[in-house]
């Protein structure tokens, strides 16, 4: 673990990094395109927080189960709308931060590739998701 303060974008082009992941089910693309790509820039001893870039095609994935962790999310590019089980809807592009709390019930939708920066983490000490650093699979 990383004890020090560090910049998150410190390693230069991010194509250079990221790496292929497979984290969003196959049917969540609206696409033929279902090339994620990820890179974990922290996680703590336990797994339990996360910090990283992710990238993903075209895709919409409901939540009927609410949200699995508290996530803390920074737009790079393309953009992220937001549906709450009301139908409210809340579009989300660069340079916005916005918050998911566990549990929420809600739609994820993005209608072009979109770059994240995120921080998760399970709030229960429990393991945040079964990647390993620097998303290697």
């Amino acid at each position: 673990m990383q004890n020090t303060a560090f910049r998150l974008l410190q390693h230069g082009d991010p194509n250079d990094w990221l790496r292929p992941c497979a984290l969003t089910p196959v049917d969540k693309f609206t696409t033929d395109d279902s090339n994620e790509l990820d890179y974990i820039f922290f996680q703590n001893q336990d797994r339990s927080v996360i910090a990283g870039v992710w990238q993903s095609p075209p895709m919409e994935w409901r939540f009927d189960s609410g949200h699995p962790v508290h996530e803390m999310i920074s737009v790079i590019f393309g953009s992220v709308t937001m549906i709450d089980d009301d139908g409210e809807e809340e579009t989300f592009g660069p340079g916005d931060v916005f918050f998911i709390a566990k549990g929420k019930r809600c739609s994820w939708r993005n209608v072009e590739t979109v770059r994240i920066q995120y921080t998760m983490t399970s709030g229960d000490g429990s393991i945040v998701q079964t990647l390993p650093p620097n998303g290697d699979l």
